[in-house]
């Protein structure tokens, strides 16, 4: 496991010497050039029962190492610890997912989409380089903006009959009506549907629709499971 921790003070050294320890393999991040510089060497900044004896024997390893940089092994980490906020972000390169975590309570906090590795993993010429793939995206990323939140997609899309406005979303559906997904109510809600493939001008199909438990969806040949919170700000279109 490839560690990275953002801040080489106490708390942050500390952790990597004993993450190094236990056999992971960690990246120290500081921008204090001339603290890195004297730990590579074996210089403890800090005071610390056998601190110094675990970052020497973790360097020795070569499972612990130092830099002021963090870009050129971003890609490879897989957990990013920031010691001042007390936050893990575990990145999943298979489902392309950012996870945050509460290092005290060990509670999930959100889970983000990863763009830029989905982009690069998924396109045809997002690898070539990076500036490319920002190019290539960045259309697409400011089109989809615009059409959420103004609402230009019922100009480009005259057959799309808006439906009433109704508080309750889409929670007045019954299992298998159809609708067009236009947008949600609630803006923080545009970016979770859309990585679950909820899309402007998207059908889906209600499967089920319990009175308390998460409403279930079907769109582009997937299963979605949403809570009754955010069924209820969905805005859409008869089909």
């Amino acid at each position: 496991m490839k560690i990275a921790l953002v801040g080489v003070g106490y708390v942050g050294l500390v952790s990597a010497a004993c993450f190094a320890d236990l056999g992971a393999e960690v990246y120290c991040i500081d921008v204090n050039q001339e603290k890195i510089e004297g730990l590579k060497k074996g210089i403890i900044p800090i005071y610390e029962p056998a601190l110094d004896q675990l970052v020497l024997r973790g360097i020795k390893a070569n499972r612990l190492h130092f830099s002021t940089s963090i870009t050129e092994i971003l890609s490879d980490i897989e957990i990013l610890y920031h010691p001042k906020t007390q936050i893990y972000t575990i990145h999943d390169r298979k489902k392309f997912i950012n996870i945050h975590v509460n290092a005290h309570s060990g509670e999930r906090m959100d889970t983000q989409l990863d763009h830029d590795n989905l982009f690069k993993e998924k396109s045809g010429l997002g690898w070539i380089h990076s500036i490319v793939g920002f190019v290539l995206k960045a259309p697409f990323e400011i089109s989809f903006i615009i059409l959420s939140l103004t609402g230009a997609y019922l100009f480009l899309f005259p057959y799309l009959k808006r439906m009433p406005a109704k508080k309750q979303g889409v929670l007045g559906m019954r299992p298998s009506q159809k609708f067009i997904y236009l947008t949600t109510k609630n803006q923080k809600d545009i970016r979770r549907l859309a990585a679950l493939g909820l899309l402007p001008g998207v059908s889906v199909t209600i499967l089920h629709m319990p009175a308390r438990a998460p409403v279930i969806l079907s769109a582009l040949h997937t299963r979605i499971a949403i809570s009754r919170d955010i069924a209820a700000t969905i805005i859409a279109s008869e089909e």
